[in-house]
């Protein structure tokens, strides 16, 4: 179940900061929209931050069990 999370929020990373580079695109040729540039850059670490932390759990569970398993 946690590979499937990691997976998700790895994608969810991905689209949020192809948003935030969108924005700024927006910003920049447009009209100044800084609050979503840093709306989707805030949400694309948050993340990023919670698949790595789900990830390391995952692997600290899998040496658990391999420690068990020996």
């Amino acid at each position: 179940m946690k590979r499937i999370l990691v997976l998700i929020l790895s994608i969810a990373t991905i689209i949020c900061f192809g948003y935030s580079l969108g924005a700024l695109g927006v910003t920049v040729l447009r009209s100044p929209q800084w609050g979503r540039v840093f709306l989707w850059l805030f949400l694309g670490i948050v993340c990023s931050t919670l698949a790595i932390k789900f990830w390391q759990d995952y692997t600290r569970e899998l040496e658990a069990e391999n420690k068990n398993a020996k």
